[in-house]
């Protein structure tokens, strides 16, 4: 089992497995990963292991794979919807 040892390294795992969701068009997944590397995003930044440049780019990552999911997954029931 990996140890983590920092926010940041969760946003890795995270998007990780926001990849796999998308790859799947599993959306309910997708939705849980999205809030839990928001959340990390928002941890490393505060705790100072990231800078605003790089939060501003790890959420670049994760709207364009909310995207990805949009594209290719046409399920009628998205849980992620765009604004």
């Amino acid at each position: 089992m990996t140890q983590f040892r920092s926010h940041l390294d969760y946003v890795k795992a995270y998007i990780g497995d926001m990849k796999h969701q998308v790859k799947v068009c599993n959306g309910k997944f997708l939705a849980g990963y999205v809030a839990n590397a928001s959340s990390a995003i928002r941890d490393a930044y505060h705790d100072k292991e990231i800078d605003t440049h790089a939060a501003s780019e790890l959420r670049k990552q994760v709207d364009e794979l909310i995207e990805s999911f949009d594209k290719k997954c046409t399920c009628t029931e998205r849980l992620i919807k765009k604004k």
